[in-house]
Parts: structure tokens; sequence; C-alpha cells
């Protein structure tokens, strides 16, 4: 059996106190999350605003419609990711990991308009994410990095050189 740190935990062990700690977390915060609809159109006119960056990015899709929230509950609950504390693995726990963990993190309350990214980044090929939200009858993209917890504009995603490739809503 396989040992992680001095503590003696095996992976199985460490995955079970994530996942308590996940719902811990959910637990003690109970946040009430209101969630408002974003539609397929929606999110594909937002997606020009890449486009007018020259960011040319191929999206799947497989719903119609999708659940955001403001920018403000997406910040909280991207803070309350706990996915964020684990420890970063070469190919057993890094960013395609982090990217589909906080996917799945939004969906637990109620957020579908995050899609899973890939694409490239000053330090090479990457997974992070993007959120879907809508204001004032406009839609945006922002990017996310699960493994920080942040949330930028495409225009600072764009500086940092996030370019993402592939979209998976």
């Amino acid at each position: 059996m396989e040992h992680i740190g001095t503590l003696g935990w095996t992976p199985e062990i460490k995955g079970y106190v994530w996942f308590k700690l996940e719902e811990a977390i959910i637990d003690a915060f109970k946040p009430k999350i209101e969630t408002y609809k974003i539609t397929w159109n929606d999110i594909d006119q937002a997606l020009s605003q890449l486009q007018s960056l020259g960011i040319r990015v191929e999206v799947q899709h497989s719903d119609t419609e999708y659940y955001g929230v403001d920018v403000p509950t997406a910040i909280t609950l991207a803070k309350m990711f706990p996915g964020r504390f684990r420890p970063w693995q070469r190919e057993k726990y890094d960013c395609d990991d982090y990217a589909r963990e906080f996917k799945a993190w939004m969906a637990k309350f109620g957020v579908t308009s995050v899609a899973g990214a890939e694409g490239y980044t000053p330090l090479g090929y990457h997974a992070f994410n993007l959120m879907f939200f809508k204001s004032r009858g406009t839609c945006f993209p922002m990017f996310v990095e699960p493994q920080l917890s942040k949330l930028w504009n495409t225009k600072k995603m764009s500086k940092l050189h996030y370019l993402p490739r592939k979209l998976l809503l």
C-alpha cells in the first residue's frame, strides 16, 4: 500500500477525507444560491468576445439551457472550493483534475454554466475553466483558474496569455 506524507494515509483514506471536507463546507455554510437561466444562444454570442480577442474555441455542449449566478456569488463559491487545497501531483492530480472537480463543485449548487477548458498558456498546455454570466441581458465569459480559486475577465485572460482552444459544457 502506498502511503502519503508522514501521516501514513493511503490514497483511499485521503480521498475520503477530501469528500468529508467538501460535505462539511456545504453543511457549515448552507449557502442559499439563486441561479438564473442562460441559453446556449446566449453563450454562443458570448463566445464572440473571445473571437474578438483572436481566440478561436471548439465547443462541445449537451444542453440548450444552463444556470448561472452573479459574479460575487461565483467568487464566494470558488473560494469555498475544497479541491484547491489538494496537493498537485503530476499525472495523478493535476490541472485537468482540478478543472473537472471545480465544474462538479459548482454543479452541487445548481451552477451549470461552467465549462471545462483546455488551451495554451505561457507554461504550456493547461486545463482550466470558463464560466458564463448574464448581466443586463448580456452574456459574458470569465476565466477561472481552479487551482487558485480566482476568476478573471477575458481581457485579463488574454493579457495572461491563457488561450482556450476546447470547451466542454
